[in-house]
């Protein structure tokens, strides 16, 4: 999250109200949706300093706006554990992402050492089988801001909008939002389970046969199903 500068003499920090939002990626272009986080929901809170070694704890408030009527903190709580929900989710679609185009890049590596044509027949049929999950995840022909008009948004970008319909309005979120977000996680856990199987059977195979040439393995960073 965001922090205070730390020149000498006064100091002034704003917060924005918000919590830290979704893991992004270098490039990701995304249509409707944000990488901001959630609103705080009114309540009590305490902001800490520390400076050569001393802290000091003050706490402050944060009201609900008094111009808005037939709104409880009960409500605003509500629509904070989704959004919560939403922005984990968005998080987890694009660490995948980021571990997909990791595998990638180490499988070329691979490919580019061993200089052999069963290991280059296998390493390209493997990245296309993550490739393919990726696609899902996140539209990866986006290059510009104006690109997510020819080409449809995809399950990261489709949870992230989400977000900005649960917070467009001072109320607990709609029974239409919780049914779309549940729709949208199932989607993802399936990607998710494709990914792992994938890796559970052609990453194995895949790093046995670069063993056989004495070859490293492709390092599989976890992937949360």
């Amino acid at each position: 999250g965001p922090t205070p500068a730390a020149r000498g003499g006064t100091n002034r920090f704003v917060w924005n109200l918000r919590y830290p939002g979704f893991t992004d990626f270098p490039g990701m272009i995304l249509w409707s949706a944000s990488s901001n986080g959630p609103l705080a929901v009114p309540g009590r809170y305490q902001v800490r300093l520390t400076v050569d070694g001393q802290t000091q704890t003050q706490p402050f408030e944060v009201r609900i706006d008094p111009r808005i009527r037939n709104v409880t903190v009960a409500d605003l709580q509500k629509r904070f554990d989704l959004a919560i929900q939403i922005r984990d989710r968005v998080t987890q679609a694009n660490e995948s992402v980021i571990a997909i185009r990791d595998m990638k890049s180490q499988i070329d590596e691979r490919i580019k050492a061993a200089n052999h044509a069963e290991v280059t027949r296998a390493g390209e049929a493997l990245k296309q089988n993550l490739g393919a999950v990726e696609g899902e995840l996140y539209q990866v022909r986006n290059r510009s801001n104006q690109d997510p008009l020819n080409y449809p948004i995809k399950l990261n970008n489709k949870i992230g909008a989400l977000m900005g319909i649960v917070e467009s309005a001072e109320s607990a979120p709609t029974a239409q939002s919780y049914e779309v977000f549940r729709d949208l996680s199932a989607k993802l856990d399936a990607e998710l389970a494709k990914l792992n199987a994938t890796l559970d059977r052609d990453l194995a195979a895949y790093n046995r046969l670069l063993q056989q040439r004495g070859l490293a393995p492709v390092t599989r960073p976890p992937i949360k199903a």
